[in-house]
């Protein structure tokens, strides 16, 4: 990638900015371009789930259910989506709260695990967790205690944030960060030369409008169907993508699963068939899915190619019923999308 000041990837209308001085970071060199110590700075919640599979319904009230399995793994959408850009060979830090208890324990374990930087922001609460019942059909139930990530500001990311990317996750379950305040940390971020994501988590409060003023400094936003109709009031897809544009989203993708997702961005807008798996559980594949997104952005991929890695990289999350045991080939999520596997 060229030196110099910002300017424009083929295909995508993306400012890129300058990569700081050789003497001031470590570099590597990645198909031509340049990337820095860190490319994408993950913010928000880190959760220790305990999945319980598999359930059926309605819940037997007042009885004992026998269920397959019952595991403890590492959760939250800053999280996975930290965990799956550092499996696909992004350098990445993770922004989050947490507790002095247990779980806590458990998610700094898994970060340094998967050898991933980790600033945690230590708060005097449990740290955040949730109950996932997956069903025979592999779909969820989430019960969610907020916990640490209440505490978690803008001022504590933007201290510590860094690289070109700046992804948020879990907007409108972390109540010191979200509304206005979100809003102007993107807008503090892009002023300083980092490009924006946010992922949101659907909840029943219902109070969609706080992530609006944030949308106006958003470059990438991944929502679900149900969460962009939530948050648009448009019932299809493509109204969905285009009514997020009008606010300010630079490119809009929206997620339906086995229906595929629809894009809009500056220069195009279209559908991405979903990729057949045998799929095992989706927790976490909508992190991965913009994971993927993210990663082609970062190499320069022309939006709909990038959106087509996010959907390879998603529909590998759904393979197992580990979250992310089925990224353990990074090369494979380029294949099933029909990329050339870059160099490394």
């Amino acid at each position: 990638m060229p030196r110099g000041a910002n300017h424009e990837v083929p295909g995508t209308r993306y400012p890129v900015p300058r990569p700081p001085d050789r003497r001031q970071c470590r570099r590597r060199h990645f198909q031509g371009h340049v990337m820095t110590s860190v490319d994408v700075t993950c913010a928000g919640i880190a959760v220790c789930d305990v999945v319980v599979r598999t359930v059926h319904h309605p819940l037997p009230l007042g009885l004992l259910q026998l269920v397959d399995d019952l595991t403890l793994v590492e959760g939250g959408c800053a999280l996975r989506t930290a965990k799956a850009l550092a499996g696909m060979g992004v350098d990445t830090t993770l922004i989050a709260p947490i507790g002095a208890d247990l779980f806590g324990k458990v998610l700094r374990r898994s970060a340094d695990s998967d050898r991933l930087e980790a600033q945690w922001v230590e708060v005097d609460a449990n740290t955040s967790s949730s109950a996932i019942l997956v069903d025979t059909a592999g779909e969820r139930t989430i019960f969610h205690q907020i916990g640490a990530n209440r505490f978690l500001t803008a001022e504590h990311v933007r201290r510590r944030m860094k690289g070109r990317f700046l992804h948020v996750g879990g907007a409108l379950v972390l109540p010191a960060l979200d509304g206005e305040p979100l809003a102007q940390l993107f807008a503090h971020a892009k002023q300083n030369g980092m490009q924006t994501s946010l992922d949101v988590v659907y909840n029943a409060t219902n109070e969609w409008d706080l992530v609006n003023a944030a949308l106006a400094h958003t470059d990438l936003f991944c929502p679900s169907l149900a969460e962009a109709q939530a948050i648009t009031g448009k019932s299809s897809p493509d109204a969905g993508a285009a009514e997020l544009r009008r606010r300010g989203v630079r490119l809009a993708v929206i997620t339906d699963g086995v229906n595929g997702c629809w894009f809009d961005c500056d220069e195009t807008r279209g559908h991405i068939a979903a990729i057949e798996v045998d799929s095992v559980d989706s927790t976490g594949a909508g992190d991965a899915f913009t994971a993927g997104v993210l990663i082609g952005l970062l190499r320069g991929l022309p939006s709909p190619q990038a959106v087509r890695l996010g959907a390879a990289l998603g529909a590998l999350a759904a393979t197992t019923s580990v979250t992310f045991a089925g990224l353990n080939d990074p090369d494979e999520a380029w294949r099933m999308a029909g990329l050339e596997v870059p160099r490394r």
